[in-house]
């Protein structure tokens, strides 16, 4: 394995760790009826809608940046640019420290914006794999990443569900999991900085715009060769993301989570994922192409998605998420691959960029209406994740 992808390993895992880090605390901290952003006299369905506020501005940001930073990994290198990602996410994590300090909300809107407009880490990261890979190593290299994703997900909810529990240690609170995801960032910029060489072979001269996501979800959806693949990708991320983003406040509301809970929970799937990532994936493969297992996947998944609103027992939730991780663990990797196969190599930070532009906006609008529709419904959110899913399904079938 080359000494590029492992050291591309460690920058996601650390950058993953950070992030899951907050997966658990955002909806307790905004919906807790002590909550230093708000008054007692502010109504749950206020905050509730405030929580999607704060989970859509780093999608949505994103949306704006990561086509900018993806034309610009182009032109002038991956390593420069990756530096500058990874140091805006560091600076993000400060302002929300500070936020929580201070008890002042839209700090922590901004700092939510920051982290998102330089939060093309792992757009850049894909570019840097596809320049050492060839397109038979894609899909191997690819899935390595998802592990990367995997083992974020595993140990970062799990220590940002501890550190922020007083009841554990009584100076843990909402900023230590900020300060630990500073840390980590932090030390990801050092790595880049030492250890990572500069991938790119050939510079391609692009136009800077602030309204190039906007550009790239017309080229997505008109282009003859990306079109009903990109379609795809948007309705699959987008129908997840209604679940994502509204999961946690689910179970606070439902079953009453706490952050060690929700932690608990999404360091199972972090380690499905890596099941599904390194050994599901390949032996499935012998059986059927991988037209079949997608096809399959997105069926399964649109159906665990549906049976999520009548769980009554929250045990329930482990076998769910198990099989929710193997269909994700075929998707994941795949589609980018797929995705990355079509494109030339003087453009692939160009289309991981459209790519991560449709997964900001994919996973940005759901997260503020999932809130909004989950004041009237708790249960509606999970169902409209279910139908895009299945519409993503119909789509991907008439590919050929």
């Amino acid at each position: 394995m080359p000494k590029i992808l492992w050291i591309v390993f460690c920058i996601i895992t650390l950058d993953m760790i950070g992030i899951g880090m907050i997966i658990p605390i955002i909806a307790p901290m905004i919906l807790d009826q002590h909550s230093v952003f708000f008054s007692a006299d502010v109504s749950h369905e206020w905050k509730l809608f405030w929580q999607g506020v704060a989970l859509s501005l780093y999608p949505l940001f994103q949306f704006f940046g990561a086509p900018l930073l993806g034309v610009a990994a182009d032109k002038k290198g991956r390593k420069p640019m990756l530096l500058l990602t990874l140091t805006g996410t560091a600076i993000g994590y400060l302002l929300s420290v500070a936020s929580l300090w201070l008890g002042i909300f839209w700090i922590f809107l901004f700092a939510r914006a920051l982290d998102g407009f330089t939060g093309g880490n792992v757009s850049i990261a894909n570019a840097v794999i596809a320049d050492i890979s060839t397109p038979e190593e894609k899909a191997k290299h690819f899935g390595m990443i998802g592990a990367a994703f995997g083992l974020g997900i595993v140990l970062g909810p799990v220590i940002g569900g501890i550190l922020s529990d007083s009841s554990i240690v009584s100076w843990f609170s909402y900023e230590i999991p900020f300060l630990f995801a500073f840390i980590f960032s932090s030390a990801n910029i050092y790595l880049v900085w030492k250890y990572l060489p500069e991938t790119l072979k050939q510079t391609k001269e692009s136009k800077f715009s602030l309204f190039l996501g906007f550009e790239h979800i017309f080229r997505a959806f008109s282009h003859p060769s990306f079109q009903k693949l990109f379609i795809v990708l948007f309705l699959y991320t987008s129908g997840f993301a209604f679940f994502h983003t509204f999961f946690n406040a689910f179970t606070v509301e439902k079953f009453g989570f706490t952050p060690s809970d929700i932690g608990i929970l999404f360091a199972f799937l972090g380690v499905c994922i890596i099941f599904a990532q390194t050994i599901f994936l390949r032996f499935i493969l012998q059986f059927f192409n991988l037209t079949f297992w997608i096809r399959t996947s997105l069926f399964g998944l649109a159906i665990l998605l549906f049976l999520i609103p009548f769980v009554s027992n929250a045990m329930l939730f482990y076998p769910i998420f198990f099989c929710m991780a193997l269909c994700n663990g075929v998707l994941f990797s795949n589609f980018t691959a797929l995705i990355s196969n079509k494109a030339p190599a003087e453009e692939q930070g160009e289309i991981m960029g459209i790519k991560e532009s449709l997964n900001a906006l994919g996973n940005g609008i759901p997260a503020i209406l999932s809130s909004i529709i989950g004041i009237f419904h708790m249960s509606a959110p999970m169902f409209i994740a279910s139908i895009l899913i299945i519409l993503s399904l119909f789509i991907f079938w008439r590919i050929k």
